[in-house]
């Protein structure tokens, strides 16, 4: 869609997804958010893409 929006997500969707070299998507178990949702939420949409 071309920019940051909440929603709902397929987990299967997002295990089918593969990067350049063929890799899967993988998570970060140890990375813990502090802000609230609708922090990064603003900070998304202010920046037009949802950043690390």
């Amino acid at each position: 869609m071309g920019c940051p929006e909440l929603g709902a997500v397929d987990l299967d969707e997002i295990s089918a997804v593969r990067g350049p070299l063929g890799l899967p998507v993988e998570r970060d178990e140890h990375y813990r958010e502090t802000r609230r949702l609708s922090v990064l939420a603003n900070l998304a949409r202010r920046a037009g893409a949802i950043l690390a």
